[in-house]
């Protein structure tokens, strides 16, 4: 795979994006093609997808999104309706897309049902989120933006996490997201500047969950400036680093989990951010880890979503 990675750098994590010339078919078709469109609105599976924009002549021949609003939660959470929402977080327009190119398809594909992606950020005002009766799964994704300060969105964007969680749906925040999903959740300052940011390929100690059944070690990347602290009951942290106190949690009993490690990192992905951060990050250098033996232990991480998607739980 021939890759270019560019970082966007702030508060909160580091987002890359990243241009591939890999892959057959239609997918390789439109990722050689590719230029930004606004407000582009990914959707995939159950044997469709259809990219809402200028790719949509490349699936003209895709069947029509079946109605979602007859559909009860509980005939979606049963299986015999599974749909993933997909928030990407990411502000900067040329990694938001590659975003959607490159990541989102590929937990879509891991998922094995219906799913969306939506913006948090546009040109405007991102896109409009949708009802979370519609689905049954949610991540958010990390962003350059940091939980620590204030945001245009955040109001909204806590409702709707609310919303995901009190309707019993399985949520996962990923890095921002799981500073955001926290802060959703708190009715108090819980994310704060990480002491010591961390860089690289990091072993996490983990605790015994659900999240992790199966899986006997974790090793994932690390990129961030913020982190979340001091996080009252229910909440239980289940994973650590020795920087990072809350490398994870679970939210009581409901099917909630926050990691502000990035377990969907593929070893060339994470090796291209990794690599701009040594480049571009003033601490990197003092502060990078690799703990990463061989490319093959990053094979737990994809265990890790089975066990989010209800696979391995």
């Amino acid at each position: 795979m021939a890759s270019q990675a560019r970082q966007v750098a702030s508060g909160g994590c580091l987002t890359m994006a990243v241009a591939t010339t890999s892959g057959t078919g239609p997918a390789h078709t439109a990722r050689e093609s590719w230029q930004p469109v606004p407000h582009m609105h990914l959707r995939g599976g159950g044997g469709s997808a259809t990219w809402q924009a200028r790719f949509e002549p490349w699936f003209s021949g895709c069947s029509a999104e079946p109605s979602l609003t007859a559909r009860s939660a509980s005939t979606m959470l049963s299986g015999t309706m599974k749909r993933l929402l997909i928030l990407n977080c990411i502000a900067a327009e040329a990694p938001k897309l590659a975003f959607d190119r490159d990541v989102a398809p590929e937990l879509g594909k891991w998922f094995g049902g219906a799913w969306d992606v939506v913006h948090l950020c546009g040109a405007d005002q991102g896109d409009a989120f949708p009802d979370a009766q519609a689905y049954s799964h949610l991540i958010l994704s990390g962003s350059e933006l940091s939980a620590v300060e204030q945001n245009k969105r955040d109001a909204e964007l806590c409702a709707t996490i609310r919303d995901f969680v009190e309707r019993g749906r399985r949520v996962l925040g990923i890095c921002y997201g799981h500073q955001m999903l926290a802060r959703a959740l708190i009715d108090r300052a819980c994310c704060r500047k990480a002491e010591t940011p961390e860089f690289g390929w990091k072993a996490l100690s983990l605790r015994p969950n659900a999240l992790f059944a199966g899986i006997p070690e974790l090793i994932a990347v690390h990129s961030h400036y913020d982190e979340v602290f001091d996080l009252p009951a229910p909440f239980r942290v289940i994973a650590s680093t020795a920087d990072c106190a809350v490398q994870a949690f679970a939210y009581g009993t409901h099917p909630v989990w926050g990691t502000q490690f990035h377990p969907g990192m593929t070893f060339d992905l994470g090796t291209e951010m990794l690599d701009d951060n040594l480049r571009t990050e003033s601490r990197a250098s003092e502060l990078f880890v690799d703990e990463l033996e061989r490319p093959e232990q990053l094979r737990w991480n994809r265990i890790l979503f089975q066990n989010f998607f209800g696979e391995g739980v």
